[in-house]
């Protein structure tokens, strides 16, 4: 970093060659030039099923779980910017494909629970039936 020097009154004061850039500007460049948005998917994914099932998770489970969503999520972005070759677009093409992964598989979760669900229904329905033929 380089300084100039200023001198009042007999004193030296060092300053920053260029202008000082306030913390808000800093943060909308850093955001801009440097996508972290894409590792935010797999912490917020994690984080929430940790929480949601507390007692049967380990801490340690859940922080190997992050490291391998993370290590999945560098090597999907690192095969985008071999296509697109620009950091910012190769990062959103990674977050689309880590979005279709992670809520597709937590909606056929859900799918699934809900065949389950309705499998029972129809056994119940087609015992009903019977008995009021």
């Amino acid at each position: 970093m380089r300084f100039r020097v200023s001198c009042q009154q007999g004193s030296p004061v060092f300053l920053p060659a260029y202008p000082m850039v306030s913390g808000s500007v800093q943060m909308k460049s850093f955001i801009k030039n440097k996508p972290a948005f894409i590792f935010l998917l797999p912490v917020f994914f994690v984080f929430h099923g940790f929480v949601e099932h507390y007692d049967f998770v380990s801490q340690k489970d859940a922080s190997l779980l992050l490291l391998l969503y993370m290590a999945g999520t560098l090597i999907i972005f690192g095969i985008c910017w071999l296509f697109c070759r620009h950091v910012n677009n190769s990062a959103f093409i990674a977050l689309f494909i880590m979005s279709f992964f992670f809520f597709s598989v937590k909606d056929s979760g859900q799918f699934q629970a809900c065949l389950f669900q309705l499998q029972d229904f129809n056994i119940l329905y087609d015992r009903l039936g019977r008995e009021y033929q």
